[in-house]
């Protein structure tokens, strides 16, 4: 069945005439009338009738113009995968270190794509290579070009009628006199172990996390208190925000292998972005 008769015989019925087809389609009138009427021999059935005003629609044009409009759909739709689709489109892998906020790395990766759509972004977690990692300026590898792209520091987050929302500023040693939720993906996880392993008291760790959500929704539980940085969450419902004394800040942003193609590619969105 010939895809381009279906179109013609779209315009007509929408239309209600042969030379409103025509116009709209961009051919002459005969066009549209031998193209209706070699669909009509194909199918054995009469599309229209015709007047002196137009053409009247019979009731197998009726049924059939759903299932026009399906197929000229698909039709578009095989060819626009195969045009723009995935199969064309150059895949970026982009590691993304648990600790950063979700919503922050959504939002930063539309932006590489909207500038870069010949993209298909794929984002892992954990040890796998990847083209690009979204990382913290405290987790980079020997050999690693590092563009930052914002700053944030580190809070205490503790349930929402915990005694420390009081203070003004509450210091590391000060969170180990409570149950403490670990998490192990921070970059500061290491600093924390060695300060409990110095402590006199005896730290209780109440939970082992790999992620914020995990870590936040244990915190809002009351299982305990947890080091977060401050844009992974939003203070109110049953979490609350204390201030560290011990300033601990990082620069989050992108990291890759100096001279790396993928650099060279990105390198003017990279400069667009890169803190001053």
């Amino acid at each position: 069945m010939d895809l381009r008769g279906l179109r013609y015989f779209v315009a007509a019925y929408e239309c209600g005439s042969l030379t409103g087809a025509a116009k709209r389609s961009h051919v002459s009138q005969p066009s549209i009338s031998a193209a209706v009427e070699q669909l009509e021999a194909e199918l054995g059935a009469r599309l229209f009738r015709r007047h002196r005003h137009g053409v009247h629609v019979t009731a197998e044009g009726e049924r059939l113009y759903p299932l026009a409009l399906q197929l000229l759909d698909d039709a578009g739709a095989i060819r626009a995968l195969f045009k723009d689709g995935t199969a064309r489109r150059e895949a970026l892998t982009v590691n993304v270190l648990a600790s950063i906020n979700m919503v922050r790395v959504g939002a930063i990766m539309k932006e590489l794509l909207d500038a870069h759509p010949e993209l298909e972004l794929r984002v892992v977690t954990g040890d796998t290579p990847a083209d690009l990692r979204l990382t913290s300026n405290h987790a980079l590898k020997k050999g690693e070009t590092f563009v930052p792209v914002w700053n944030e520091g580190y809070v205490a987050a503790v349930p929402r009628h915990h005694e420390l929302r009081l203070k003004r500023e509450v210091t590391l040693s000060e969170l180990l006199d409570y149950p403490l939720i670990e998490r192990v993906s921070c970059e500061f996880h290491g600093q924390m172990m060695a300060l409990i392993a110095r402590s006199a008291n005896d730290v209780r760790i109440a939970a082992k996390v790999h992620s914020e959500e995990w870590a936040l929704a244990l915190v809002a539980a009351g299982v305990g208190v947890a080091l977060v940085p401050r844009t992974s969450v939003v203070e109110g419902g049953d979490v609350a925000l204390c201030p560290l004394q011990d300033k601990l800040t990082r620069q989050v942003g992108f990291a890759y292998r100096s001279g790396s193609g993928r650099a060279r590619q990105l390198d003017s969105w990279f400069c667009r972005h890169r803190l001053s």
